[in-house]
């Protein structure tokens, strides 16, 4: 990842953080499936669920439950030596209307990361929003904020 980027699974990142404009092409060229969310858009736990599998090209097995997203990011056997980066922009609109999902996914992205030895530094969450990025960073830790 980009030095400016921490290494942590879950990222809050200030809407005017300098590095914004090139935290995705240098993940792309570093060989990472990017799921580029818009915050503003999604409405249901389904449709979030959805949008991962597509930009992530997840199995057709796939359940869009969050058992399933649970388990094509600790086994990737569908995808083997993948390295994903959720991106999700406009988080805290994401937030206002699902703020259980957002609690979740994050929750997902810090237990796979951290229990699954093949999945450290190989899959990231970053959740671009200044007003979240001021709120949460006090309640996650494993949380880094850049603002």
């Amino acid at each position: 990842m980009n030095n400016a980027i921490s290494n942590r699974p879950v990222q809050v990142i200030s809407n005017d953080y300098a590095g914004n404009n090139d935290v995705l092409a240098h993940a792309r060229s570093s060989g990472f499936a990017v799921a580029l969310l818009d915050g503003k858009t999604i409405t249901s736990t389904r449709e979030l669920l959805a949008q991962l599998a597509d930009q992530l090209r997840f199995p057709e097995y796939f359940g869009y439950n969050w058992d399933a997203l649970y388990d094509c990011l600790s086994d990737l056997a569908w995808e083997p030596g993948a390295k994903i980066i959720i991106y999700v922009e406009s988080a805290r609109d994401l937030y206002a209307v699902l703020p259980l999902d957002v609690l979740e996914l994050t929750s997902i992205v810090v237990d796979v990361s951290m229990n699954n030895p093949d999945n450290i530094q190989s899959l990231f969450l970053m959740l671009v929003d200044t007003h979240l990025a001021q709120c949460l960073s006090k309640l996650l830790s494993q949380t880094d904020v850049f603002c």
